[in-house]
C-alpha cells in the first residue's frame, strides 16, 4: 500500500481500518472468483491502477503515524 501499490484484501479485520473499498484498493470476500475479479479490474485497467495509487500516496502521508 506504502509503495503506491492498490490491495486486494479480505474484507475483515485489520484491512478494512487502512483500505477504502474501490478508492485506495479492493476489500474482498473470502471467494476466489471475487479476488480474480479484482485482480482482472487491475490488470486491464491503467487508469483505475494510477488512480487508486494517486489516492494510495495521499493517503500514507496525510495519516498521523
Amino acid at each position: 500500500m506504502y509503495c503506491g501499490t492498490p490491495v486486494i484484501a479480505v474484507n475483515s479485520g485489520g484491512p478494512t481500518e487502512s483500505i477504502v473499498h474501490k478508492e485506495t484498493g479492493f476489500l474482498s470476500e473470502q471467494i476466489p472468483e471475487e479476488f480474480a475479479k479484482y485482480m482482472l479490474a487491475l490488470i486491464r485497467d491503467e487508469e483505475l491502477r494510477k488512480t487508486m495509487a494517486d489516492k494510495l500516496g495521499a493517503c500514507s502521508y496525510s495519516q498521523p503515524p
